[in-house]
């Protein structure tokens, strides 16, 4: 061999033991030792890898890994397809289910990517959408019931920013009645304290970014349901088409920060409930929002689906906008950035970042008031957090 093909050819490691951290396998496409052995893989006789958008074995085994969480002591098969962004996953999945004159069914107290989405890009490709009171459970199943064609309900529980909690059992239940599919963005909650799966939802999408990666130094998304029902709604064919796939470094990422996941869902949910009773008995504060609070409108639907706690989301109302704002300046130990789930306490003021395109009288109607903070609660040491509510309140 001449130096420009010694150059460009691919050396082969001598396999000897294997690393104790999988390594990142940054390669587009994977080579076939023979002819016959390429056939094989591309018509899903042998198992294999052909080309990364397609798969990858860092996409595989954060896959395989979230598979087993959401589908823990569960007697069915389940799968997962991993995508490039919580967005993405929510889109795929809708792509997969809905057609034309079908209807997206819904809850008016959405993520405002998620309401985006729907009604800027599928309510304009012929798919009717329905937004629904989802605790009015036989509302819903009168609302199937005169939908002529296909629907598909889409449930955020607990809801982003009121952390509204809806009866999974029941909608489940209907759904299955009428043939519809029921998907739950479990993003707040997470596998480690809600399966909606064992509820009987068919689909459970995240935003890979928030709790499960809890390092904010990656973006990605999955959608988890029976493997049989992932195959027959051509699911994981969607993800390929459209290119959603997540890429290698953006899944190890994610891996090697689901490895602390117990720990850290556990302690910010615990450090979130000591927080929201803080709160609760504040002069300063007008209302809370916390699925753990007795006072909370949907506590008891909380106790039904989640185990463990009521997870590391809070929001609080200060009854005006002059009132958030100055809040918001004077902490100073909490961050304040347009995201979820990371290690740190980190506060976002709804009513002008994550529900800035919602109709103003109907983000009220909803309690996103414009005094409403949403704060997502970190592992640091709990006093350290209330000390800086506790200086930043004072100075209301």
């Amino acid at each position: 061999m001449k130096i420009p093909s010694i150059c460009s050819k691919e050396e082969k490691l001598t396999s000897y033991n294997p690393p104790h951290i999988n390594p990142i396998y940054a390669s587009s496409s994977f080579q076939f030792e023979t002819l016959e052995e390429g056939i094989n893989i591309f018509n899903g006789s042998s198992k294999g890898y052909v080309y990364s958008r397609f798969s990858n074995p860092n996409v595989e085994l954060l896959e395989n890994k979230i598979a087993r969480l959401e589908g823990y002591q569960l007697d069915s098969d389940i799968s997962a397809v991993v995508t490039n962004s919580g967005m993405s996953a929510l889109s795929t999945l809708l792509a997969s289910l809905t057609q034309p004159g079908d209807t997206i069914i819904t809850q008016p107290a959405l993520y405002g990517g998620s309401m985006s989405l729907i009604d800027q890009y599928f309510a304009t490709k012929g798919i009717d959408v329905l937004y629904l009171d989802l605790l009015d459970i036989p509302g819903v199943e009168q609302a199937i019931k005169e939908v002529s064609q296909k629907a598909v309900l889409l449930i955020e529980t607990p809801a982003n920013p009121t952390l509204t909690c809806y009866d999974l059992e029941g909608l489940a239940k209907v759904c299955k009645h009428y043939n519809v599919r029921s998907i739950v963005d479990n993003t707040f909650a997470t596998f480690i304290l809600q399966q909606p799966l064992k509820h009987g939802i068919d689909y459970v999408i995240h935003s890979n970014t928030k709790y499960i990666n809890g390092h904010g130094n990656g973006i990605s998304g999955v959608i988890v349901g029976p493997t049989e029902m992932i195959k027959s709604d051509n699911v994981e064919m969607s993800m390929k088409l459209n290119g959603s796939n997540c890429s290698p470094f953006e899944a190890w990422l994610c891996y090697q920060g689901m490895k602390t996941m117990s720990l850290r869902v556990n302690q910010q949910s615990s450090n979130a409930a000591s927080i929201a009773s803080y709160l609760d008995h504040h002069t300063e504060i007008e209302k809370v929002f916390y699925p753990g609070l007795i006072s909370h409108s949907t506590h008891s639907n909380a106790k039904k689906t989640m185990n463990g706690g009521f997870g590391a989301m809070i929001s609080f109302d200060l009854g005006s906008l002059d009132r958030g704002k100055q809040l918001m300046k004077k902490l100073d130990f909490i961050t304040m950035a347009p995201t979820l789930g990371d290690v740190d306490t980190i506060v976002l003021h709804p009513a002008s970042m994550s529900h800035l395109n919602m109709k103003v009288e109907n983000r009220m109607e909803l309690g996103i008031t414009d005094g409403l903070i949403r704060m997502s609660v970190g592992i640091e040491y709990l006093d350290d957090i209330i000390q800086d509510l506790d200086q930043a309140l004072e100075q209301l």
